[in-house]
């Protein structure tokens, strides 16, 4: 059902930028009848309710989805040309993603060991096997030069090690997960978001979720 109707909000934003273009492209002609331009404007306005209405029912049955709000916060800048009503919405979608940041957070470590990695002084990222970093503090945010630690998160930790390193570190990772290796503690490289490189020491630890603790 879900499916089915992000498909339908789609194709009702597109549609309402297209009748946008079409507009403009009416205006580029050399002969601009008044009949043309009121059709084209009478297109935006119908489109524009169309897509606003479905917009609205899909949030009233799935509020926290996040791929539809922001997909609405461009429909509103887009379409709308509403920043106003686009910075409150996307304040909305910082605050699920936070709350859903701080529950995977619990589920993967639990709360405690969550709280001590926010309140750290020092650089904290925890990363899974795959190499994705599942949770970064704002320390190593700043640190490493990005705005928030929703950069870092969801990304692979290879965006932070630098070349030639960064090629082969997944295999880095496999080999200390198959030799159980942790604990490490050694000088490295980090990439700053700048691009440039800097000393740091990494100290690693393994940790299982929480919800698989015996």
């Amino acid at each position: 059902m879900l499916t089915c109707a992000r498909r339908l909000t789609t194709m009702l934003h597109l549609e309402a930028l297209w009748a946008q273009r079409a507009f403009w492209e009416t205006l580029q002609h050399r002969v601009v009848t008044f009949r043309k331009l009121a059709g084209a404007v009478r297109h935006i306005e119908q489109s524009t309710r169309a897509a606003e209405r479905q917009y609205k029912h899909v949030m009233a049955r799935h509020a926290g989805k996040l791929d539809i709000l922001h997909l609405y916060v461009k429909f509103l800048l887009q379409v709308r040309h509403d920043p106003w009503a686009a910075a409150k919405w996307s304040a909305e979608v910082e605050k699920i993603q936070r709350l859903e940041e701080e529950e995977n957070n619990r589920l993967l470590m639990g709360q405690e060991d969550t709280a001590k990695m926010q309140g750290s002084t020092k650089a904290v990222i925890v990363m899974g096997a795959n190499c994705i970093m599942r949770m970064a503090n704002d320390v190593a945010a700043s640190a490493l030069g990005f705005a928030s630690r929703n950069d870092l998160v969801g990304s692979n930790v290879n965006i932070i090690v630098p070349p030639p390193f960064d090629a082969s570190h997944n295999q880095y990772v496999k080999n200390y997960i198959e030799t159980g290796a942790v604990g490490l503690r050694r000088v490295c490289l980090a990439m700053p978001g700048g691009g440039s490189s800097t000393n740091g020491r990494v100290a690693g630890r393994a940790w299982r979720a929480a919800s698989c603790r015996s």
